[in-house]
């Protein structure tokens, strides 16, 4: 998914979701994107999905 699209689908989506830019290749960019999820709902869940249905919401 393009970083454009993503930040635009997580706008619709509202608080509830963000976009986070991420090469799962790269230990770094993944950490990353684990933190910025962290950082944000102070929880971890399962929020990864590799298509643009929602797979979680927090509490």
């Amino acid at each position: 998914m393009d970083e454009v699209r993503g930040q635009a689908i997580a706008k619709e989506l509202g608080d509830s979701a963000a976009f986070f830019k991420t090469d799962v290749s790269d230990e770094k960019s993944v950490q990353e994107a684990v933190d910025g999820a962290v950082a944000r709902w102070r929880v971890l869940g399962p929020f990864i999905s590799p298509s643009t249905a929602p797979v979680w919401e927090p509490p």
